[in-house]
């Protein structure tokens, strides 16, 4: 690693500082174009009447799994996603959980482009861990001819996106093939869902953070747009996206894939 002094780490870093001094991150290579499997935890952030104006709490942690593997005909890529994202519980929320899967397959381009998905989400109770009646949802969508269709085909509700789209799981593989001076606009599709248009994403300048197992080099985006609070995403050397810090979520490389 260089030596060159660096500032101190990014604001957008600095609720986590403590927490990340004890998470391992791996110092292997990486190619983020062959296949993976990355862990993440989720926190939620909200506001709170401390000195930053916000908190985070590692009592409501989910967790993110993204599982990437290339077509063996060179035709696109394949995402699997299983995400629990916690509802802070204050002992009186039935529910605990949001648990959503989706397989999504690809185009192994800069903006990872989903072409078509098959989604399934629940809410899952907080004490018996089923789902909530009533919460299970099954989906299926597609982009094509820079419009979602959801579902495909005929009869679907059909709403115009633009030629450049990714969605918030797919920009897990983007931005880890990116090179790191990119600037992209694109319209992001929200848990593959929600319509996030005129999304921006802009390099920061390197910074140096403590880890468990020693100081990381990260390397960040800035990503901001409608109907979002801006996220930053760092990543490592090698490309390795270890965090991304949203004013909502933060997902945290999870040691046990260190």
């Amino acid at each position: 690693m260089s030596t060159e002094t660096l500032p101190a780490p990014h604001w957008s870093l600095a609720l986590y500082l403590d927490y990340l001094r004890r998470v391992r991150v791996p110092d292997s290579s990486f190619d983020p174009e062959a296949m993976w499997e990355h862990t993440y935890d989720v926190f939620p952030v909200y506001g709170a009447l401390d000195v930053t104006g916000k908190a985070w709490s590692e009592r409501h942690k989910g967790r993110l799994w993204v599982r990437r593997e290339p077509d063996p005909g060179g035709q696109g890529i394949q995402l699997d996603v299983f995400s629990e994202v916690t509802f802070l519980d204050l002992g009186t929320l039935p529910t605990k959980h949001q648990r959503t899967s989706a397989a999504i397959t690809c185009r192994d381009d800069r903006l990872a482009t989903p072409v078509q998905w098959e989604l399934t989400s629940a809410a899952i109770g907080r004490e018996d861990g089923r789902p909530r009646p009533l919460s299970e949802m099954r989906e299926s969508g597609r982009v094509e001819r820079g419009r979602l269709e959801v579902p495909p085909g005929e009869g679907s509700r059909s709403t115009p996106v633009g030629e450049h789209v990714t969605s918030n799981w797919s920009l897990f593989d983007a931005v880890q093939r990116l090179p790191q001076e990119a600037r992209l606009s694109f319209t992001m599709l929200e848990d593959l869902r929600l319509v996030r248009r005129r999304q921006r994403l802009v390099p920061e300048a390197p910074v140096d953070v403590e880890f468990a197992n020693g100081a990381v080099r990260l390397w960040g985006f800035r990503q901001t747009g409608e109907g979002i609070l801006p996220v930053h995403w760092w990543r490592d050397e090698s490309g390795r996206v270890l965090l991304a810090l949203g004013n909502v979520r933060a997902y945290i490389w999870r040691e046990e894939d260190a």
